[in-house]
């Protein structure tokens, strides 16, 4: 069989207005979608049957998907090679009428809600350029106080379980995160006010824009607006980092009774993420409860890529919290970060992460020449904004102890 696509509304859209334009032809009922075909077949020997184009322009609804080869021949018709330069065309002329309408926004400090939401409404975040757009928008509403698109912004239907446009969104809602750290109080609210109806929110700003340092401030009130959630891992990580907000405010019964809450949630769930696992095992060695459970909850993940993951974020809660990270050898056990090829930029910074935290164990353990090796590998341009401050921190003291103590290991 042909294949088959499935038109976007956008595509829809740019259909209907390049066939009326060019055929001064209004597609409006099934007459005239008889009256397309005949001048298609007459003046440009091309068939596709009126049945056909009622089902591409929706006088009658489609039981299947438009065959490519229709389509094909009907955009030809209207000057494209074929249907894959029609989707380009209207990609860049999209993108173009965008960015000329932002650029006029930024410079006036003024939007049209309506306009702009009209705009991205059909955004699927497949391109970064869409990406880099929406958190251009996002950035608008917040200087110029647009709640009210804002607060559609962050319900439109995008598939968050998709890695890539997971990225996207954690690029785009940058700024929502940033405004609160420089202690927008409106926005804090508004965030506070739709968490609980946003998964979004609940997703990217909560469980990617973790922020340690304010659990104690807006980030914990706002982990307390979740009663709910559809994140079937939410209850587990809204445990485990109260468990960490009540340790950091001397409440240590408080603290064990969220993580004994958390521990109850991972034998519930089969697929537990490993930063997650992380940071229950290393809650379990800091409120000395479990202090072995990490090695079954290590042998848990068969990927290199998850030992990482769990690793960086297992060291670093022991590292903050003064455990001796020494004797706990789980870093030998993984794969070296050096073989590792064709990463994603957030890999990357994970990679990057996990060397800073590889020096620091073996700085740990005395072993100045293995503490050096990876220390040479961290760029610490690569750390995110959200925890860059400590990662630099640490940085730049092994950097210290390595120029002025381990000369003679270089």
């Amino acid at each position: 069989m042909p294949a088959s696509v499935q038109l976007t509304p956008l595509e829809h859209q740019w259909l209907f207005k390049l066939v009326e334009k060019q055929f001064e032809l209004q597609i409006v009922d099934s007459y005239s979608c008889q009256k397309l075909s005949d001048i298609l077949l007459l003046n440009h020997k091309t068939s596709i049957s009126y049945n056909t184009l009622r089902r591409i322009f929706g006088i009658i609804t489609p039981k299947f998907q438009t065959s490519l080869y229709t389509l094909n021949s009907l955009v030809g018709v209207l000057g494209f090679t074929n249907f894959k330069q029609f989707q380009s065309y209207i990609e860049k002329y999209k993108t173009d009428a965008l960015n000329e309408v932002l650029i006029r926004y930024k410079a006036t400090a003024s939007i049209n809600s309506s306009l702009l939401y009209e705009s991205i409404q059909h955004f699927n975040l497949q391109s970064w350029e869409e990406a880099f757009q929406l958190k251009l928008i996002i950035d608008l509403c917040i200087n110029t106080n647009h709640y009210d698109l804002l607060s559609k912004i962050i319900q439109l239907p995008l598939d968050i379980n998709d890695q890539e446009i997971h990225h996207k969104l954690y690029v785009a809602y940058q700024g929502i995160y940033l405004s609160a750290l420089a202690g927008n109080q409106v926005l804090i609210d508004f965030v506070t006010a739709e968490l609980q109806s946003s998964i979004y929110l609940q997703s990217i700003i909560l469980q990617t824009y973790i922020d340690e340092a304010n659990l104690t401030g807006f980030y914990g009130d706002w982990l307390l607006a979740v009663k709910s959630s559809k994140l079937l891992d939410f209850t587990l990580f809204k445990n485990v980092m109260r468990c960490q907000k009540a340790y950091l405010q001397n409440q240590i019964e408080i603290a064990e009774k969220h993580l004994h809450l958390a521990c109850k949630e991972i034998k519930k769930n089969a697929d537990v993420h490993p930063i997650l696992m992380a940071r229950v095992a290393a809650w379990e060695v800091i409120l000395n409860q479990k202090n072995k459970n990490y090695l079954a909850y290590f042998a848990v993940f068969n990927n290199a890529f998850d030992q990482i993951n769990f690793n960086l974020f297992f060291y670093r809660l022991l590292y903050i919290f003064n455990q001796d990270i020494s004797t706990i050898d789980l870093m030998t056990q993984t794969k070296e970060t050096q073989n590792f090829s064709r990463l994603s930029v957030f890999e990357k910074q994970i990679i990057n992460k996990y060397n800073l935290m590889l020096a620091l164990y073996f700085d740990q353990l005395g072993e100045h020449g293995d503490a050096i090796k990876y220390i040479k590998l961290v760029d610490p341009r690569r750390f995110d904004v959200n925890d860059g401050q400590w990662f630099n921190e640490k940085y730049e003291e092994v950097k210290v102890k390595y120029n002025n103590i381990w000369a003679d290991f270089s």
